[in-house]
């Protein structure tokens, strides 16, 4: 169970970065896809 945390925090980590990296380099687009990645992790999840 421990691991399986460990790798949902480095999952989001990485969409947050990812949506990070697209509103720096103003492709909204991108940012709208990780933001509904989150999104679909959160409904899931909780």
């Amino acid at each position: 169970m421990l691991r399986r945390n460990m790798e949902l925090v480095q999952e989001v980590d990485g969409y947050k970065e990812a949506a990070y990296a697209g509103q720096v380099i103003g492709n909204m687009d991108l940012v709208q896809h990780f933001a509904a990645k989150l999104d679909e992790m959160e409904a899931k999840y909780t």
